[in-house]
């Protein structure tokens, strides 16, 4: 299953009432999907609408907008056009193929605060043993009921036995010690069972955790490779204890340790030793090519070299799974996953926030990351392609003329020109030079360049006190072309 569609959004968090079309987009999810935005503007309520759809219907509650008792309304469409809806507190489907990790997957399964806690140990556990070992902790818990009451029943009968003889009353006891035998016999039996079930749980969970050691550790060797597990127990009551060594010193979860979690490990060490769990979770999961998984700010905390890895896996790991979504905040993060992930099949979306809402517009992680004159050169040859629409947009583009002049002679003539010195300077040393100067060449190039520096100027800088004309589109796009020309020629 995939998601395909998102319809609408209304009363959850920061998305008061939006629908499709958003803004530049129309709504459809691709397989890889790219969700950037800045901390606030709705990246995680989008990450919690999606884990509700898991089996909690109740985490929707908790994302309803301020200053409302209406429940959030939200519509979605998967690949065979079920409607999957949210109203009334409740969804009218689930789906279970979700794999999430974000702070709560943390906070849950690894860490709360920096120690690991009783619930946290349980939940590992549960993760580490899988879908077949969790079935078979279940049998047991029921069958620990079944004893409890079976034992129960036979205590209640030895009482009745005991108080029966200390009195006078007659009674054929042949019929109840008949019955009393068979319930000693069940006793037996269920007492068995749990015997072969905890057996067969230790030598099956023995299995797993090895296993998932060695999975988590080869992901750790990757991004964090002065980490390891050195092992994973699960102790009577079915928790996971973690003995992690940090450059072979054993470190512990406890703050009052020598050595602890808290005061060795940095926050992207942390992240990664986390990052490595959830991967080692997935990639053992059979169903893995019908799964969702999705990526709330992975990279937390991490430096270049650590994201770059990132990259890498999350393109791997497309390749295994129906549908992939990667929520961030880090500009240079986007740019590498649209590097190094982009195909046809691939989307990148912005979450703006404007006030108390947010929307949805289609991004370009490449042109969002490119220096100032490199932006200025795109603005001015989409205008060239596309023309201008509003009388602001051509103010845009004559505004880019002066700066993409200068960048480029700052980049040519890099050892001629002084911090202080603009576009008027160039000119003046262009004028005034001779032929042993590098600017010499430039002297047949004059004329245009004063021209670009007088038509621009008035544009350069705004001032209130006079009315400014209208830019005229053909006089705009000669001017572009003939800085297009002289860039070529600088």
């Amino acid at each position: 299953m995939k998601i395909r569609k998102l319809i609408s959004i209304k009363n959850t968090g920061v998305y008061k009432n939006i629908s499709s079309p958003f803004n530049s987009w129309d709504g459809c999810f691709k397989d890889i999907n790219l969700i950037y935005g800045d901390n606030g503007s709705g990246k995680t309520t989008l990450s919690i609408i999606f884990r509700s759809l898991i089996n909690n219907n109740n985490l929707l509650k908790k994302k309803r907008r301020f200053n409302t008792e209406l429940s959030p309304e939200i519509n979605m469409l998967t690949d065979s056009n079920q409607l999957i809806k949210y109203e009334n507190w409740v969804w009218n489907t689930n789906i279970p193929d979700f794999f999430i990790f974000d702070i709560h997957y943390i906070e849950e399964n690894l860490f709360t605060g920096y120690e690991s806690l009783s619930k946290n140990k349980e939940k590992l556990f549960e993760i580490v043993i899988g879908k077949e070992g969790v079935d078979l902790k279940k049998e047991i818990d029921e069958n620990y009921i079944e004893l409890e009451k079976q034992q129960n029943k036979v205590r209640e009968m030895r009482a009745t036995v005991k108080m029966i003889k200390g009195s006078k009353v007659k009674f054929e006891s042949d019929d109840f010690n008949k019955i009393f035998d068979l319930e000693l016999d069940l006793l037996k039996v269920i007492q068995f069972k749990r015997k072969e079930l905890n057996i067969k749980l230790g030598q099956y969970s023995k299995k797993m955790l090895t296993d998932y050691v060695d999975s988590v550790n080869k992901n750790l060797s990757m991004i964090s490779p002065s980490l390891k597990l050195s092992r994973l127990k699960n102790n009577r009551n079915r928790m996971i204890m973690i003995t992690l060594l940090v450059e072979n010193n054993k470190i512990s979860f406890s703050e009052h340790s020598d050595y602890s979690v808290k005061y060795v490990l940095s926050e992207g060490d942390r992240n990664a030793l986390a990052f490595s769990f959830f991967l080692a979770e997935i990639e053992r999961n059979t169903q893995l090519c019908n799964s969702i998984v999705i990526f709330d700010d992975p990279i937390s905390s991490f430096d270049y070299s650590r994201k770059s890895i990132t990259v890498n896996i999350l393109r791997r790991l497309s390749k295994q799974i129906s549908q992939l979504f990667v929520f961030t905040h880090d500009l240079s993060f986007s740019l590498l996953i649209a590097q190094k992930i982009y195909s046809d099949n691939f989307i990148a979306l912005k979450i703006n926030r404007i006030g108390n809402e947010s929307n949805f517009n289609k991004y370009d992680p490449r042109n969002e990351s490119l220096i100032g004159i490199y932006k200025d050169l795109v603005i001015v040859n989409n205008f060239l392609k596309l023309g201008a629409n509003t009388e602001i947009e051509k103010r845009d583009v004559v505004r880019c003329f002066r700066p993409i002049l200068e960048g480029f002679f700052r980049i040519k003539y890099f050892d001629c020109i002084f911090e202080n010195e603009w576009l008027g300077s160039f000119i003046d040393k262009i004028r005034n030079c001779d032929s042993a100067s590098p600017f010499y060449r430039l002297k047949d190039n004059l004329a245009s360049i004063e021209d670009i520096n007088e038509y621009s100027k008035d544009f350069h800088h705004s001032d209130p006190t006079y009315f400014e004309n209208s830019i005229n589109s053909q006089e705009l796009v000669v001017y572009a072309n003939q800085l297009i020309r002289l860039i070529r020629e600088i």
